[in-house]
C-alpha cells in the first residue's frame, strides 16, 4: 500500500520498476484522482480498502458505515476501481471487536449486511473483498487463547465468506519455518 496523500514520485517509480500489478488505496486516505497515475506505471488492478478508527471506539451499523465511505467509493468506481475491501483485522479490539462485534458470527452478520449494502447502493459492477485477518509475526508467536480464539472466529465467519466475491489474505510468513509451522501459515 501507498504511503498516505498523493501518491509520490518515488512510489510510483518504484512500482513501475518491481514491474507490480495490483495496488491497494485506503478511503479517506489516497484519492481516486490517483489511479490515472498508478495506471501509467503498470498497475492494472486496485483495491480500495474501507477501513476507519470509528469501528474501534464506538458500535457503527452497516448501514452508518457504507454511508461513511459512499461518495468516496462513488469516486474511486468512476476512476474504474471496483474491488472494495470491507475493512480490516476485524479481530482487533481496535478495529471492532469487542466494540461492534462480539465474535466472528457479529461480524458476518455485520459484514453481510454492509455486502448488501454495497451492492445495493453501486449494483453488480462492485466486487465486495472479505478483509484481511491479522496475524503474529515471527517475532510475536500466538499463544494457545489467542490461536483457539482465532480458529473460532474463522469456524464462524465461514459461512459469509460465500457473500463475498473476493478474500484479502495479509502474507506475514516470511521464512520457510513459518510457512510450516503451525500456528503460522500452515494454518491457513
Amino acid at each position: 500500500m501507498p504511503s498516505a496523500g498523493p501518491a509520490r514520485r518515488a512510489e510510483l517509480e518504484a512500482f513501475a520498476q518491481a514491474r507490480l500489478r495490483a495496488v491497494r488505496l485506503r478511503s479517506h486516505v489516497h484519492s481516486a484522482w490517483d489511479v490515472p497515475r498508478w495506471r501509467d506505471v503498470g498497475a492494472d488492478f486496485f483495491v480500495l480498502q474501507l477501513l476507519t478508527p470509528l469501528l474501534g471506539q464506538r458500535p457503527v451499523a452497516p448501514w452508518a458505515f457504507v454511508d461513511l465511505f459512499s461518495d468516496e467509493v462513488e469516486r474511486f468506481m468512476r476512476a474504474g476501481v471496483t474491488y472494495i475491501e470491507v475493512h480490516e483485522h476485524p479481530t482487533r479490539p481496535e478495529r471492532g471487536a469487542g466494540v461492534v462485534w462480539r465474535d466472528g458470527a457479529e461480524f458476518a452478520q455485520w459484514f453481510y449486511a454492509v455486502a448488501y449494502r454495497l451492492r445495493s447502493r453501486f449494483g453488480p459492477e462492485i466486487k465486495v473483498g472479505f478483509p484481511a485477518l491479522d496475524e503474529a509475526t515471527p517475532s510475536e508467536p500466538l499463544s494457545e487463547p489467542a490461536i483457539s480464539w482465532r480458529t473460532r472466529f474463522l469456524e464462524q465467519v465461514s459461512g459469509v465468506l460465500e457473500a463475498a466475491d473476493w478474500v484479502a489474505l495479509h502474507v506475514y510468513w516470511r521464512t520457510w519455518e513459518v510457512m510450516r509451522a503451525l500456528d503460522g501459515a500452515l494454518r491457513f
